[in-house]
């Protein structure tokens, strides 16, 4: 392999990590995440397994780092562990993530040959590995692809069917389905098959969300009100603070009750 195809391809693999990422808060271009594994996908074409491997845990390094990178704050400053040592556990927690995305890209590269199957196998590939992680070792179910759509109310209402899984899975389809279309011209039925999810995901959710304004409508008022103290971490479980907390919160609730 020359060294343009190899730089070529980790810079795909790095901006496919970079893509993940930004449908996520703060950033939350959440449009991006439709096409965010194309890069990666273009990547694997023609790539050894190997080859295949490494470029998925580029992606997964990435991604999981730029996504995670508020854990070393709260292991250095709420944990009290020193700043290199909270950056170790983060870059471990990434290298343990990031084997995810890579054993993706290994199914990638195993149906390359098939674009039929390449779309609508790997979406469920890439939440089945969602899953496994979910619930592997102690378990680790943050930053699911499916957590991106979160501002298209009608899309994500089918979750109280599928779990999150199901979104991720629409993610990832059009993914493949669009990859699909770009390489094989045949595979225009994927794109097809994608967009009537939509619309039935669509469709269904618009239902769900008229279903419950009519609840609301014919319900009962009632007033809630909810309280956040705002104690600090390092303060919160301390005996010396316990008064101080209940004090706090006492106040807090009664000046809800006379609002």
């Amino acid at each position: 392999m020359i060294r343009s195809e190899i730089w070529s391809g980790l810079a795909l693999s790095v901006l496919s990590g970079c893509l993940l990422t930004v449908g996520f808060p703060s950033q939350q271009i959440y449009p991006l995440s439709w096409v965010a594994l194309i890069p990666l996908l273009f990547a694997l074409r023609g790539k050894s397994v190997g080859w295949a491997f490494a470029l998925g845990y580029v992606c997964g390094l990435v991604h999981n780092f730029t996504v995670l990178f508020w854990i070393r704050y709260v292991i250095h400053h709420y944990g009290g562990l020193p700043l290199a040592v909270a950056i170790l556990i983060l870059l471990l927690l990434c290298a343990y993530l990031g084997l995810y995305q890579a054993c993706f890209a290994v199914f990638v590269r195993k149906w390359e040959a098939h674009p039929l199957l390449l779309a609508f196998c790997l979406p469920c590939a890439w939440v089945g590995l969602e899953f496994l992680r979910a619930c592997a070792l102690t378990g680790f179910p943050w930053a699911n692809l499916g957590y991106t759509q979160t501002p298209l109310l009608e899309l994500v209402q089918c979750a109280d069917i599928t779990g999150v899984y199901g979104i991720s899975w629409l993610v990832v389809f059009g993914n493949t389905a669009l990859l699909a279309f770009l390489t094989a011209r045949k595979a225009l039925v994927s794109l097809v098959i994608f967009a009537v999810c939509i619309v039935a995901a669509i469709i269904y959710g618009d239902s769900r969300l008229k279903a419950l304004r009519e609840v609301q409508q014919e319900a009962e008022a009632l007033n809630v009100g909810v309280i956040q103290g705002n104690i600090d971490q390092s303060q919160k479980w301390n005996p010396a603070f316990q008064q101080e907390t209940l004090r706090r919160y006492r106040e807090l609730s009664l000046g809800a009750v006379s609002g």
